[in-house]
């Protein structure tokens, strides 16, 4: 689980919308 989120963040790292992901791992 600490893979994907370190993943999820990374890719919220490269994208200026990061709510969505924000939400996504609100939802984890």
């Amino acid at each position: 689980a600490d893979a994907i989120i370190s993943k999820l963040q990374a890719s919220i790292s490269k994208e200026e919308d990061a709510e969505p992901a924000l939400l996504i791992t609100a939802d984890i």
